[in-house]
């Protein structure tokens, strides 16, 4: 090879490596920078993607609202009829005020006896507020009527009753009474009612003799508790079953309450 021509070689070749990229003499290759063709005053913001609405949230079951008048007390149920004839507690003013002829009920032989004239007058306006059920007075115009009684009877209360809870009157309301009302056992309710009334008389007249009619609606008490449980184990199918447990709750409290010397309202 001649000169000439081994030059011509070597200009070719140098030629061809300075148009060569420049990765192939291992340097990384040059790229042009970013330009910036944003207007001046123009904010550029990144948008992000809409999150789907989220579903909408089932709420909690709301809580079950608390049994207003378990008892199933009834106002209105026995409007006054008359002033009262006779000055006396508030409990047998309210009484007098509304029971039919209201001197029956007096006991002519003691007819001072304010405690017995409010028991008695209170049996009579268990007739009044009744209708075609059984019903208990009780005051103020306020009344409970069960439409039926429970199929249960006042012996197979009685049975049930341990003898360490048979008081004084278990053998006249208990055993006695059966012969005119052994298949109403809310009969019971209604003695216990009566005593309950008496006490208040007792109570409002601020008489210190007559602690018996306290006793009583005590013992009563505990006899239409045996009562209900009578009632759930003979007849738990009784549908007043409910109003029956809380009449007796509501009955033993405000007799509670009257015991206890607190301020007893007839509303």
């Amino acid at each position: 090879m001649s000169l000439y021509r081994s030059l011509a070689c070597a200009f070719a070749i140098v030629a061809l490596l300075g148009a060569a990229p420049a990765g192939w003499l291992g340097r990384p290759p040059a790229f042009p920078r970013y330009r910036d063709n944003t207007p001046p005053g123009l904010q550029i913001r990144s948008i992000t993607p809409e999150r789907p609405p989220a579903p909408p949230s089932i709420p909690p079951a709301a809580p079950k609202p608390p049994r207003v008048n378990p008892a199933g007390l009834v106002t209105g149920a026995a409007p006054e009829v008359r002033a009262a004839p006779v000055a006396g507690p508030p409990v047998l003013v309210d009484l007098l005020a509304r029971v039919p002829r209201p001197f029956y009920w007096r006991d002519e032989a003691e007819p001072g006896d304010l405690v017995t004239w409010a028991h008695e007058a209170t049996h009579g306006m268990t007739s009044v507020v009744s209708g075609g059920g059984y019903g208990l007075y009780l005051l103020d115009g306020r009344a409970v009527v069960f439409k039926r009684h429970p199929r249960v009877t006042i012996g197979q209360v009685a049975a049930m009753i341990p003898a360490g809870e048979r008081g004084e009157v278990f053998d006249l309301y208990l055993v006695r009474q059966r012969v005119d009302w052994d298949r109403e056992p809310l009969y019971l309710l209604d003695e216990w009612n009566a005593y309950v009334h008496g006490t208040i008389a007792r109570r409002q007249t601020g008489q210190a003799d007559r602690q018996e009619t306290e006793r009583y609606a005590s013992e009563m008490a505990r006899y239409c508790g045996w009562l209900v449980k009578a009632v759930e184990r003979f007849d738990p199918t009784y549908p007043e079953i409910d109003q029956l447990r809380g009449f007796v709750e509501w009955q033993s409290q405000r007799f509670d309450a009257i015991v206890a010397g607190g301020k007893f309202v007839l509303r």
